[in-house]
């Protein structure tokens, strides 16, 4: 293979596992072992989890933990010189065989890499590895009394959540977790170690924010703008299938109504119980300051709902998902609309009963809003990837899938698709 730069061999080496010799990565984990010692783990010793059963299958020939950019660049370096495939672990939690783990090359595992830097001049301003996944990110703020606009899942790698946007319960107040990022500490694909900040690289910090899925380096620790941490509101209320319609008017309103308050901020779950066939709507209520019961839910409280439970708690919690199952993602965005969403988990509704019986199967659909005033936060720090704009709300809408067997692959990913081709 010819190439003009390491840089460019190092794109073709990540994008093209395939084109990889075993050999080569066997040389590479051979000198990696000669480097990072007990860092370096062959699939027998080895005891890291992903996620997804399909990474966890996928046999890489061997992991290595570096501790600092420096270690890194040298262990891309190797992998590189070697034209093996690699892949990058944070939290390990992507549903693509080889996004976080490389079958059959070497998987670059950040886990080590978990310093917690606050600013001297500044303490809302602190430095985190890109080791951390959420609650490790969540317990390192919340010792410094501080907050940040992380996602609801704590095994999700830090990395991974920022570099792909991020939402969470302090959007509306603080946008996406990306326009909270001051600086990231990077290695470039030739080894260079450098920082991407407003002043600094500044086309590689725009495009971090949001593009991150592409392979501009490897980022190793990311410099986060905090907040205070302060309690909010959080009510988890479960209404019967049959009030879907009146739910989505009413979320519809906190969403498009003129002066929409920017402490509501919700995100929702249509589920299957498949013993029964039944469906529940789950609405989570976030309000971002320390009010009880807020006004601003009365229009939905006032649904009739099977229960609900509401407390004022710190915005710092996240929950865990298990581990040893398969998983798709399926993921649609349009502006608010209570017909299109009315229309969505229909089709849901339609598809998941359709493989009720499929062994392990859990499956919902999940709604969370692009408020205007997170667009607008987005537009006064700068811009992002993501190029989103105008004066209309967005409603992201998730379906998540999940089952037992490999044998069902090919009827999972029907549901996927049939969802996705009528929505």
């Amino acid at each position: 293979m010819k190439t003009n730069s390491i840089a460019q061999l190092a794109l073709a080496v990540l994008a093209s596992p395939g084109e990889a010799a075993a050999a080569s990565c066997q040389q590479s984990c051979t000198e990696l072992s000669s480097i990072f010692g007990t860092a370096l783990f062959y699939p027998q010793n080895d005891t890291t989890q992903f996620w997804d059963q399909k990474q966890q299958l996928a046999g890489q020939i061997c992991r290595v933990e570096p501790s600092t950019p420096d270690d890194v660049a040298k262990a891309l370096a190797i992998v590189i010189t070697n034209a093996c495939p690699f892949a990058i672990k944070g939290g390990g939690h992507s549903r693509e065989v080889n996004d976080s783990n490389a079958p059959g090359g070497v998987t670059i595992d950040t886990v080590r890499m978990r310093k917690i830097v606050p600013a001297e001049d500044d303490k809302t301003v602190v430095t985190l590895g890109a080791g951390h996944n959420l609650g490790s990110t969540l317990t390192a703020l919340s010792s410094l009394n501080l907050s940040f606009p992380v996602g609801r899942v704590s095994s999700i790698g830090l990395g991974g959540f920022l570099l792909g946007g991020g939402q969470g319960d302090l959007g509306g107040k603080l946008g996406f977790a990306m326009d909270n990022v001051l600086e990231y500490e990077i290695v470039l694909a030739n080894g260079t170690i450098t920082t991407a900040c407003p002043t600094t690289n500044p086309d590689l910090y725009w495009a971090l924010r949001g593009g991150g899925s592409n392979n501009f380096g490897i980022v190793t620790a990311f410099t986060l703008r905090a907040v205070p941490e302060t309690p909010i509101w959080a009510a988890t209320t479960r209404f019967p299938d049959n009030q879907t319609a009146a739910v989505t008017e009413e979320l519809d309103k906190l969403v498009t109504a003129s002066g929409a308050d920017p402490n509501v901020n919700f995100y929702t779950d249509y589920r299957i119980a498949p013993a029964t066939g039944e469906f529940v709507y789950t609405v989570q209520q976030r309000y971002l300051n320390a009010t009880a019961s807020p006004a601003a839910y009365d229009g939905l409280n006032a649904v009739p709902h099977l229960s609900t439970t509401g407390n004022l708690t710190s915005p710092n919690f996240a929950s865990d998902v298990a581990y040893g199952v398969r998983h798709i993602f399926v993921s649609l965005s349009w502006h608010s609309s209570p017909a299109m969403l009315q229309r969505a988990a229909s089709i849901f509704k339609t598809e998941a009963l359709k493989v009720q019986n499929v062994s392990g199967l859990t499956a919902g659909m999940d709604s969370q809003p692009i408020t205007l005033s997170a667009l607008r936060i987005a537009q006064e720090r700068g811009g992002n990837a993501f190029g989103l704009s105008g004066d209309k709300a967005i409603l992201e809408n998730l379906i998540t899938i999940a089952w037992a067997n490999a044998a069902d692959d090919a009827a999972m990913y029907a549901f996927a698709d049939a969802w996705l081709a009528q929505t």
